[in-house]
């Protein structure tokens, strides 16, 4: 039986949350077992809690709400190594999840909408069609999502995409270097020992939408660092052992209105290579940063985030191994859209640039 499998049978054992009854510490609880004890990355967790945890929940959750629980429940320390529940075996009454204590103070987001309002031009009315307007690169000639991967990453480089956000991937595509050429897609094999195949292209949507992970990966399978009950490694194509390299920081918001994030990604003083829609209220702005390990990217991530979630940012998503939306793919109806593209992104705002250009 692999982990996910151990993971739901573990969940359904546990009581669903009941409005008026504890059901926020409850839905937090299951959230804790996930991520620590049974070692799920935050995308696997939230599968689950949305397939096995919500319906056993009344009301059910939205999936925002099992986002901010899954993200909080990765935000704390556990009392236990991780993957303490991979020892155990999957029947009887379920153990209570032993985690240390959040703190609320630094751990629940800090929007501030008057500070929000403080930075914004009053001189520039940012919208869609203002970012389209002055974008490097004309959003509508990328020859879709695999030009799109091509601009983002370098000659060679293999990027992951996934049709269901808990997966291990189920395409990659090796980057042409240039946007102008789509780079290679390859449908990808479920389990380690499935090799790739060649398919003419990625697809063009979903019910939920199509996601990329922000880094470029080796695409090979390896050690997540977690053990199955047998002791044996766990592995995966989309953990941290998995990137090559650590160019970019995600920043999304789901608290700004629209016209006042776009206004404050339009301003900032990084290099934004990209800023395009979820197919639903958020907006995703996909920064650049040149640092060259893991250790950088921390380092610069935990600078940026306490004066971003200010601003509206979630500070929850700053995570280095990040899914994000792909665009020119649909979600339901909705168009996953660019609406910005700079491939040779400078390090100064927008709004700057397009003075200057």
């Amino acid at each position: 039986m692999d982990v996910l499998e151990r993971a739901r049978r573990y969940v359904a054992r546990l009581p669903g949350s009941v409005s008026g009854q504890g059901g926020h510490d409850a839905a937090f609880r299951a959230a804790c077992a996930l991520v620590h004890g049974f070692a799920l990355d935050e995308a696997a967790a939230l599968g689950v809690m949305r397939e096995t945890f919500n319906p056993m929940c009344s009301p059910p959750w939205s999936e925002r709400e099992l986002e901010h629980k899954v993200r909080s429940a990765a935000g704390v320390g556990s009392e236990r190594p991780p993957g303490y529940l991979l020892g155990e075996e999957p029947r009887g009454p379920a153990p209570q999840t032993r985690v240390a204590a959040p703190a609320p103070e630094k751990r629940v987001q800090s929007f501030a909408p008057e500070r929000l309002a403080e930075v914004q031009h009053r001189a520039l009315r940012v919208d869609r069609d203002w970012l389209r307007a002055r974008s490097p690169v004309d959003p509508a000639a990328v020859p879709g999502a695999a030009g799109f991967l091509s601009g983002v990453f370098e000659k060679g480089e293999k990027a992951l995409v996934f049709c269901a956000q808990w997966s291990q991937g189920d395409f990659g595509v090796v980057s042409s270097g240039d946007w102008r050429v789509p780079g290679q897609v390859w449908a990808l094999g479920r389990r380690p020992g499935l090799q790739a195949t060649r398919a003419r292209g990625l697809p063009a949507g979903g019910q939920d939408g199509i996601w990329w992970l922000c880094q470029p990966v080796s695409g090979e399978w390896r050690p997540n660092g977690s053990s199955d009950k047998q002791g044996r490694p766990v592995v995966s194509r989309r953990s941290r052992g998995t990137v090559t390299r650590w160019p970019h920081l995600v920043l999304e918001s789901d608290e700004a209105p629209e016209e006042q994030w776009l206004n404050v990604l339009a301003q900032l003083p990084l290099p934004l290579v990209a800023i395009y829609t979820s197919g639903r209220r958020s907006v995703h702005g996909l920064v650049r940063l040149g640092v060259e390990s893991k250790a950088g990217w921390d380092a610069t991530a935990q600078v940026l985030a306490p004066v971003l979630s200010r601003l509206g940012a979630d500070a929850r998503a700053m995570t280095a191994v990040r899914l994000t939306r792909l665009p020119f793919c649909r979600r339901g109806k909705a168009m996953q859209e660019l609406v910005y593209f700079d491939p040779d992104a400078l390090a100064a705002p927008i709004a700057a640039q397009a003075v200057r250009r």
